[in-house]
């Protein structure tokens, strides 16, 4: 009995070129998608991506070794992260002040007015004593003793 053979026509098969050195790639007309990479290219481009683990909640992270950024979180602990975060408004002048939602302190100022009520705040000596004063330049009346000697 004879072993019978499969002959493979040609009319099936076409050729096309890698897109990215120009090697010869075969291919079958009944394929859904024509590749436009051969095998050592696509596998260049697939030994491009690496794992590592979230550093929140251990998932693994796929990315490409030529990113400028490698992120350390998940895309879901990313979103949770980011959803920490909210606006506010300076109470002076209107700016917009983000704050993070766990934080003890939100702040009503933004930066700049926060760095201006901050310059508004000198300090000079005690006439007495030398005890440092502290005292605003808004101030009509600026003290020369401090609250010790202006109580003996």
């Amino acid at each position: 009995m004879a072993k019978s053979t499969i002959i493979e026509t040609d009319t099936t098969w076409k050729e096309t070129r890698c897109s990215q050195c120009g090697a010869t790639i075969r291919y079958s007309t009944d394929w859904n998608h024509i590749p436009d990479l051969c095998r050592k290219c696509l596998d260049k481009k697939q030994a491009e991506w690496k794992e590592k683990r979230c550093a929140n909640c251990g998932t693994f992270i796929r990315y490409n070794v030529n990113w400028d950024y490698v992120p350390d979180l998940c895309t879901s602990c990313f979103e949770k992260q980011k959803a920490e975060w909210k606006e506010k408004r300076c109470v002076n002048c209107g700016a917009t002040i983000r704050y993070n939602v766990h934080w003890e302190h939100i702040p009503d100022l933004c930066k700049n007015c926060r760095d201006k009520q901050k310059a508004e705040w000198k300090e000079k000596r005690c006439a007495r004593c030398g005890t440092a004063i502290r005292y605003n330049v808004n101030w009509n009346y600026v003290p020369d003793l401090c609250i010790n000697c202006r109580n003996k």
